[in-house]
């Protein structure tokens, strides 16, 4: 072979070779670089538990934590013993994780408690035919209560992230909340069939309904997106 053609030829192999780290170096250490130098984050986020945020700090590469605030806020009516039932949420929760990345990098498997102390606003009027003095009388109550969570609950996630800018990732969690069972407690407060005995009975089929319903889905879905500002 040609001397010369030899000589560019290593001459462009030799080049090639220098190129490639210098291109390839910056991408492979962006996450990492931004990790060490800012590793606090504050994360809006929503998803199935509300709105809210995360505030956190990636400690190594492996570890990291995070505490939660979570606001919902939500009207909703379903039906129970033939009943149309209007439901009021507002519920606020928070919490504390720790995250942990098995790789160093992006995906991280995470657990942690949510104070679960809330209530659901619940309230109804039922209809019954009720005996008085032997006759068959329409009466009706008025009745209000609440479906109460108490103390705190475990929370286990997978996420899994990525960067936008060195300073700004976005965030994707999936999970579940191991609430366990609510309390439901159902009451007459005024009307014509407020204290009857049939009224009452049905009151109390509609409670136990509620709950038995309730006792079911005790394991309640998270779901969360969220865009990260590292500092």
């Amino acid at each position: 072979m040609n001397p010369r053609k030899i000589a560019l030829s290593s001459l462009a192999a030799f080049a090639l070779a220098g190129i490639t780290p210098a291109v390839a170096g910056p991408a492979q250490g962006t996450e990492l670089t931004s990790q060490a130098d800012h590793p606090f984050y504050l994360m809006p986020k929503v998803g199935t538990l509300g709105y809210g945020a995360d505030v956190g700090y990636r400690a190594s590469e492996q570890i990291g934590v995070r505490g939660m605030w979570r606001e919902f806020n939500h009207g909703f009516d379903f039906e129970a013993e033939g009943e149309d039932i209007d439901g009021d949420i507002d519920l606020g929760s928070y919490g504390a994780v720790l995250d942990y990345y098995p790789t160093g990098q992006n995906f991280r498997i995470s657990g942690g408690l949510l104070d679960m102390s809330n209530s659901v606003g619940l309230d109804t009027t039922v209809e019954e035919t009720v005996q008085v003095s032997g006759m068959s009388v329409e009466r009706s109550a008025d009745v209000d209560g609440e479906i109460e969570y108490k103390g705190v609950a475990p929370i286990l996630s997978v996420g899994w992230h990525a960067n936008l800018t060195e300073r700004v990732t976005y965030d994707l969690s999936l999970g579940a909340v191991f609430g366990g069972k609510p309390d439901v407690s159902l009451r007459s407060t005024g009307g014509t069939g407020a204290g009857n005995p049939d009224i009452e009975r049905e009151i109390d089929d509609i409670e136990d309904e509620i709950e038995n319903h309730l006792d079911a889905v005790s394991v309640y879905p998270v779901i969360e997106f969220g865009v990260a500002y590292h500092f």
